[in-house]
């Protein structure tokens, strides 16, 4: 009984994200999504917490590009705020069929597949809720997990250090989105 409570605990934390009771409520991602035009480097600038994968890093950096198999290729480099190393999380995307109604071409609704060692593999909702492609963009996902759903949220820009004006666009998308009750955390970009 005690390892199946360990179990559950353990895939709790994984999924650390802003929990709630039920299914993942409705949210509306982006429409007429162009992968190719959000292909690039992105940075980190905030993202919902608590997170069990991100926990006292820095200088988040992520590159999105075209892989083998219409995939997604998307690498994430960030800094250990305790040891100053860097590590790095490789994973991949694919359109989200099921919830792009018939429609991939231009859907922005992908499946995230990560590896954690000793935990294996998983697979995440992510879905680009809003972009401009040039300076921002809003990542969201929703899982559930025994009656539960975790919501998670990242805020992308194209610059380490966006402008306010970007910033007010990014506000903006979170409050059209009713995501503005996710505690966010300001991702500290010192080492770039």
């Amino acid at each position: 009984m005690l390892g199946l409570i360990l179990m559950f605990c353990c895939i709790g934390s994984i999924f650390a994200q802003t929990p709630g009771i039920g299914q993942c409520p409705y949210v509306e991602s982006a429409s007429s999504f162009n992968i190719t035009k959000f292909y690039g480097r992105w940075y980190e600038n905030r993202r919902s917490i608590p997170n069990f994968f991100e926990t006292e890093t820095k200088c988040v950096k992520i590159n999105y590009s075209a892989s083998e198999n219409d995939k997604v290729q998307i690498v994430k480099h960030r800094i250990s705020s305790i040891t100053g190393r860097e590590s790095v999380l490789e994973g991949s995307a694919v359109v989200d069929s099921p919830s792009c109604r018939g429609s991939p071409l231009n859907c922005s609704k992908f499946v995230y597949t990560f590896s954690v060692p000793i935990l294996g593999s998983f697979d995440l909702s992510y879905w680009i809720l809003d972009t401009d492609y040039n300076s921002y963009a809003l990542v969201y996902s929703c899982n559930e997990i025994l009656g539960a759903h975790y919501k998670y949220l990242w805020v992308l820009t194209r610059e380490s250090t966006p402008s306010d004006s970007v910033l007010d666009a990014v506000n903006n998308a979170i409050a059209k989105n009713e995501l503005q009750n996710l505690p966010l955390l300001t991702v500290d970009h010192s080492c770039e």
